[in-house]
């Protein structure tokens, strides 16, 4: 095949080894090329464990490479000894390293429980809509992949996604929605939720003929595409949703987590493969920075487009940390075992200043102001010196 220049939209494991890779075309097509691409990861502990797990690995069906080799942790002096193993088939990676752990759990592991996109940018340099040029054989095999701009540039070309947008007529937690109300390109589709083979038909052909890069929706995660799939099982009719014809949707579990004093449900995910599924109502941040402000942390975290959407700034700077330690090749741990070392009250003054969330006496309060500082953060950091590398004063008030 000839040599592509385009956009890079999606690259996930392939279930018989390597990557699959799907480029947006400057000649319009949408093209799925495949990566040999292995993965390495380390073991480290007593000898003794290591020469058992090193026995059970040669016995393992994935016969993965195994060495010995010297490897910075940065939570340690000097070099580490560690057990490097790897293995061609990325997508079984991860099932032989949780039969590791369950095996092992007295060792140390790195690099172990990596996304495969952050590994990618690493080696190769890439990140979700790089400007790439690829060069591939007949079977579409890449041989050659170069990164022709950067992620930090501030006005990158626009690649030419192909959007469909997807919403109910009304929110599914208040009223039982009537309609299905597709957009693209300023044309609005409505399909009636009550006749469910014609709407199933109708959006398999606009899904197939539109052929869209990203599916925006509003309640797609927790109601719609869910709603959807079981009416496609019901009758037989599944939808395209997932570009890729070998494969389904991913699903992520719902859950909820602890953040500065509150706790936030998180619903469940439905994620593609090929294309980009983004919930606007399961995406954080989604009303202050829209499709443009997710679309430039992908490019800058190395996270996955419609993983990127729905993560918080903090999981974004760990991405980054963490393609950080690949190319500097330090070892990543697979839990982090370093507590925090005790601080007397002294040493807490000192180093916790301006750490302190105070929470709101609750009741009812009249004449509240409120100060405003998600915007101006940034700002507040450069002109006030206050970033996270900033040293500490020799002194205290100084």
């Amino acid at each position: 095949m000839p040599d592509l220049t385009g956009w890079l939209l999606d690259l996930y494991e392939e279930e018989s080894g390597g990557l699959a890779l799907w480029l947006i075309g400057d000649d319009g097509g949408r093209h799925r090329l495949r990566q040999d691409f292995s993965i390495t990861f380390y073991a480290a502990g007593p000898n003794a464990q290591l020469k058992a797990l090193w026995a059970w690995l040669k016995r393992h069906p994935l016969k993965p490479r195994l060495s010995r080799d010297q490897k910075r942790d940065i939570l340690q002096d000097g070099l580490t000894t560690v057990l490097k193993i790897e293995t061609e088939n990325a997508f079984r990676q991860p099932q032989l390293f949780q039969e590791m752990a369950r095996q092992f759990p007295e060792l140390d592991y790195y690099d172990a429980d990596l996304g495969i996109t952050l590994r990618h940018m690493a080696r190769f340099g890439t990140f979700p809509l790089a400007r790439c040029y690829a060069r591939a054989d007949e079977s579409r095999l890449v041989s050659e992949l170069r990164v022709l701009d950067s992620a930090w540039d501030l006005d990158p070309p626009r690649a030419p996604l192909r959007v469909l947008s997807l919403r109910p007529d009304c929110d599914p937690a208040h009223a039982e929605p009537q309609t299905l109300i597709a957009a693209h390109e300023g044309r609005e589709y409505h399909f009636s939720l009550e006749y469910e083979r014609p709407l199933l038909i109708n959006l398999r052909a606009l899904l197939t003929r539109l052929d869209p890069d990203m599916l925006l929706t509003a309640y797609g995660d927790t109601w719609l595409l869910p709603r959807l799939m079981e009416l496609g099982t019901r009758h037989n009719l599944p939808l395209p949703l997932s570009r890729d014809p070998q494969r389904g949707v991913m699903h992520k579990k719902e859950g909820s987590y602890f953040s500065y004093g509150q706790i936030i449900y998180r619903g469940q995910q439905i994620l593609l493969y090929g294309r980009c599924h983004i919930d606007g109502r399961n995406a954080m941040m989604w009303q202050d920075y829209d499709l443009d402000g997710a679309l430039e942390n992908a490019r800058i975290t190395g996270l996955p487009i419609q993983t990127a959407a729905r993560v918080s700034p903090g999981t974004g700077i760990s991405s980054m940390q963490i393609t950080t330690a690949l190319r500097n090749d330090i070892l990543v741990p697979w839990r982090k075992q370093a507590a925090e070392k005790p601080k007397t009250a002294a040493d807490l003054i000192r180093y916790d200043q301006g750490g302190l969330v105070y929470q709101p006496i609750t009741g009812l309060h009249f004449d509240v102001g409120m100060i405003d500082f998600i915007s101006m953060y940034p700002s507040i950091m450069v002109r006030s010196n206050i970033s996270p590398e900033t040293p500490f004063p020799d002194r205290l008030g100084s």
